[in-house]
């Protein structure tokens, strides 16, 4: 991945790997609270946590490859509006193309994650999992608010 196309992407990665360390932490003291604390609250808490914050990182990866190869095809000569056409439209396609591809990859590690946790209850905490994996999205929501209130 190109230089460019990185810099972006570490604040928010760094900003949701921070939030889910501090949602485990959450997690882990309810669970104190509410007696019901095992070590398979932290294996929980920390495979939803990897897998959401390896999600994100996949996406950004995909994505951010997709745009660097479409920049770098692209060049920095003048082109003409019919140029500009078939190039946007022949990159949109690729573009749609590896998000779609991303997405099912990415969402069937999620399931197969998910089914994990609740096979192996013994070893992570389902609703741990589950939690700290709902938690990604709600970071990112955050990260967005935070970044448009600036």
């Amino acid at each position: 991945m190109a230089e460019n196309s990185k810099k972006p992407a570490v604040p928010e990665l760094v900003f949701l790997a921070l939030g889910e360390l501090a949602v485990c932490v959450i997690i882990v003291v309810v669970y104190l609270i509410i007696g019901k604390f095992r070590w398979n609250v932290i294996t929980g808490a920390l495979l939803g946590a990897f897998v959401g914050l390896f999600n994100q990182a996949l996406l950004t990866i995909v994505v951010g490859k997709t745009f660097d190869r479409a920049a770098a095809e692209r060049g920095t000569r003048e082109l003409t509006e019919e140029e500009i056409e078939a190039f946007k439209k022949k990159h949109e396609q690729r573009v749609k193309a590896a998000i779609t591809v991303s997405f099912i990859v990415r969402m069937a590690l999620l399931v197969g994650i998910l089914i994990l946790a609740f096979l192996l209850p013994a070893v992570f905490n389902p609703l741990a999992t589950v939690i700290a994996l709902v938690a990604v999205q709600l970071l990112i929501l955050l990260f967005g608010y935070l970044k448009k209130k600036k």
